[in-house]
């Protein structure tokens, strides 16, 4: 993968402009539960927010559904050329909240890490 994004011409662009947006992503509903393990990220690119809900894991269906419904939403928004509330959804798995900004930096509000990381693998 990372020869790949070596190859590409876009990449500096994008990593750049990714640089860009660094710590102005705001965090909506930070997860607040000690019990949750699933947390369902949707990242609204224009408004520069991200709106966390978190599951249990015995709310596993509750939150595949969720997904489904929302990516469902995206789908149908982009093929009418128009767009929803959110561009970007992804559930994950985390043991807490403080893995979760680990594990998954570009969706955090600091992404810094994640950029910093990428240009490594750009150079």
């Amino acid at each position: 993968m990372v020869k790949e994004l070596q190859t590409l011409e876009c990449s500096s662009c994008l990593l750049d402009d990714l640089a860009a947006s660094t710590d102005s992503i705001f965090p909506l509903n930070p997860p607040t539960g000690k019990a949750a393990t699933l947390f369902l990220l949707k990242l609204s690119r224009e408004d520069q927010l991200l709106d966390i809900e978190s599951f249990r894991q015995d709310q596993l269906s509750e939150a595949l559904q969720k997904y489904g419904d929302l990516e469902d939403q995206i789908e149908a928004a982009t093929n009418k050329g128009t767009e929803y509330e959110y561009n970007n959804v992804v559930l994950v798995y985390a043991q807490n909240h403080e893995q979760l900004s680990i594990a998954y930096p570009n969706y955090s509000a600091n992404v810094s890490h994640f950029v910093d990381k990428v240009g490594e693998y750009l150079q």
